[in-house]
């Protein structure tokens, strides 16, 4: 059970960063702001997607290495288009980069809990 806390306030500290973050930086480029790109919205459907179709069960059937590998390559692909997109649109590079950071440490405390 404390490690469960643990978890969620490190979730909530990073969110509460990524908030000041982002609102620092908007306030800052807020005339080069523009609506994002393709990559952007690419990454956030496949994370979303992801992690939705997880929690429904889907994979419940299929290998874990074709789990394992899928879910790193959509954690990696919107880290990496929410760090492209950090001075075009703030919103979507934070909200990529948050959901890349939280799937990563999701599973992480899966593969915690599994390997006690």
């Amino acid at each position: 059970m404390s490690f469960t806390i643990l978890f969620l306030f490190v979730l909530l500290a990073l969110a509460l960063l990524f908030v000041s973050v982002g609102m620092t930086i908007f306030s800052r480029n807020r005339d080069t702001q523009r609506k994002p790109t393709i990559t952007g919205w690419l990454a956030l459907v496949f994370q979303i997607g992801m992690f939705i179709a997880f929690v429904i069960g889907s994979f419940a059937n299929s290998p874990d290495l074709l789990l394992d590998i899928l879910w790193w390559s959509v954690v990696i692909f919107g880290l990496i288009s929410g760090v492209r997109q950090i001075r075009t649109n703030v919103f979507i590079a934070m909200l990529t980069i948050f959901i890349s950071m939280f799937m990563a440490a999701f599973m992480l405390f899966l593969v915690f809990i599994t390997s006690m």
